[in-house]
């Protein structure tokens, strides 16, 4: 094998390391766990699911997109945060 075939495989090698470690840290991050004075221990602990990061997803876009399907995070102003916070001058 010629020493540029050799420099070809091992950038190859590195490349498909650096692929898998970002795939490993990314999976670790499959849990959030955020206040919540309805539980018994005051935690709620939502589960992300599987993640890759090949998905071309943030971790913080992953955690919004799941609060938000869970109903615990909105876009909007619900109307009893208006009515409690409406009558301030």
């Amino acid at each position: 094998m010629s020493e540029s075939a050799d420099r070809a495989e091992i950038a190859a090698k590195i490349k498909s390391a650096e692929e898998d470690a970002k795939d490993e840290v990314w999976a670790s991050y499959r849990f959030v766990v955020i206040a919540d004075g309805q539980e018994g221990d005051g935690l709620k602990v939502i589960d992300l699911g599987a993640g890759r990061a090949s998905s071309h997803e943030t971790l913080r876009g992953r955690i919004l997109t799941t609060l938000k399907s869970q109903a615990l995070l909105s876009e909007s102003f619900g109307a009893s945060y208006m009515d409690g916070n409406g009558r301030r001058h």
